[in-house]
């Protein structure tokens, strides 16, 4: 299936699901770009959605199609699957009227898609971006701005005159990026930093002829000071002048770390065949090494230095594209920038505690308030009932068939099957979902909460 070209819908009613589109983002209007509206496009009920699957060239070609049930005869990686109303790639959404961009859609009908409450707390622009990622090789080591850091980065950028296609920006938008990382199978990632003094160690004994000298020091300076030094300086390591010392610290690393007996640097043989000349190799020795079980989630804070290995998850953001990048990609690198966006203070990894919330919803709520997570599991005599009406969501069925069915003055039932997905507009009061099926809803958690969930750090 080439670049542009609309997947086919595995319930064969003809519904387009998926586009791939790589980096050009396609508009889809009803009535023209710009106009009001009208009746028939309102978004008063629970419509259908479609959306773009990004095809950068780490993703997998087979677990997006799988989930879609969609084929991909060309073998093209499908990398995220985005679901929102980002201008990057926003979701079309099947109205009477037409498909109209899920941005559009939202633009023209602020109060019914979002809803007053959502207007109130953030404005009229959509609250969160939901995505499937399925990372089939290592993502780039990265992190992720602030509000503030995001607000001057894009304005600085724009000064610049950088057009919000190019390859040199870092900021696509004013934004900032918390996100959560929920693992539908195991999912492997590097996640903040490790404790310096165990950086230390494991430095010097993964290169004791290369990086005596950099453990020692940090060994004496084990604060955030200390550990954005040794940062700064391996990645000084990326041009041309550091090359040939680059390459003894590799090689010396890939010697070394099979004879340590230490979680994570198996890793650096694994990220050496991807990326073999990039400094970033060595970055299990100073970045935790996390393996994500099925139905674990993560938050990963704005500052959080992170860089995905390989996985099928589920990603839930804040509305943002804003990428700062430090190692193992070809994309563009700014190590100042990335120096100047991590939070070196920050220690540990969050997990995020799952929540009962009845006898068929898990929820997993970080504290940011803008979005949090359901996974819905149904099954005959047991089905999912939601009072919404507070806030816009996305639903997203990974398995199984069942029935959507929306309350109202106007009831209606909506067939449910693998790879469907559904805009619940805040004017929609409730709805149920049964059947025997898996499902995912992004939603917007009341203020109050949030409070509730506890942030364990794993170990």
């Amino acid at each position: 299936m080439g670049c542009g070209t609309i997947a086919s819908s595995p319930s064969g009613r003809g519904v387009p699901d998926a586009i791939i589109i790589g980096q050009i983002a396609e508009k889809f209007t009803a009535g023209g770009r710009g106009g009001k509206g009208n009746d028939m496009e309102t978004p008063d009920r629970i419509l259908r959605l479609r959306h773009r699957i990004l095809d950068y060239d780490w993703g997998s070609p087979t677990a997006i199609a799988d989930l879609l049930g969609i084929a991909n005869p060309d073998g093209k990686p499908m990398a995220e699957l985005w679901m929102g109303a980002h201008p990057k790639a926003p979701s079309a959404v099947e109205t009477a009227a037409g498909w109209i961009g899920l941005d559009e859609l939202t633009r023209r009908h602020p109060d019914l898609v979002l809803g007053p409450a959502l207007r109130r707390r953030f404005g009229d622009a959509f609250p969160f971006l939901f995505k499937v990622i399925a990372a089939a090789r290592p993502l780039s080591i990265q992190v992720h701005p602030d509000a503030a850091q995001a607000a001057r980065g894009f304005a600085r950028e724009n000064r610049a005159g950088l057009p919000l296609d190019s390859p040199r920006r870092n900021y696509r938008d004013p934004n900032p990026k918390p996100e959560l990382i929920y693992a539908c199978g195991c999912f492997r990632l590097l996640c903040g930093l490790r404790d310096a003094r165990k950086t230390a160690e494991l430095l010097g004994r993964l290169c004791p002829s290369g990086l005596m000298d950099e453990a020692a020091q940090l060994a004496a300076d084990p604060g955030r000071e200390g550990l954005k030094r040794l940062v700064a300086g391996l990645l000084a390591l990326s041009g041309d002048e550091g090359r040939e010392r680059r390459r003894d610290l590799i090689a010396e690393a890939l010697a070394q770390s099979p004879r340590l007996n230490e979680p994570g640097l198996g890793w650096i043989a694994h990220l050496a065949r991807f990326f073999p000349d990039d400094i970033g190799v060595l970055a299990p020795a100073w970045m935790n090494p996390v393996i994500l079980e099925p139905g674990r989630a993560l938050f990963l804070p704005p500052g959080t230095l992170h860089a995905y290995v390989d996985g099928l998850g589920i990603e839930l953001m804040a509305d943002s594209d804003n990428v700062i990048r430090g190692g193992l990609t070809p994309k563009h690198v700014d190590a100042a920038e990335l120096l100047a966006t991590i939070d070196f203070a920050q220690s540990g990894v969050h997990e995020i505690a799952p929540e009962p919330a009845g006898a068929c919803e898990t929820r997993y709520v970080p504290p940011v308030g803008r979005f949090a997570l359901s996974v819905i599991r149904t099954r005959p005599g047991a089905s999912f009932r939601c009072e919404s009406g507070e806030g816009v969501e996305i639903l997203l069925c990974m398995e199984g068939e069942g029935v959507l069915e929306e309350a109202g003055a106007s009831p209606r039932r909506l067939a449910v099957s693998r790879g469907a997905s559904f805009l619940v507009p805040a004017a929609v009061s409730s709805y149920a979902l049964s059947g025997e099926l898996l499902a995912f809803r992004a939603f917007v958690p009341q203020p109050v909460e949030v409070n509730r969930f506890s942030f364990p750090h794993a170990t």
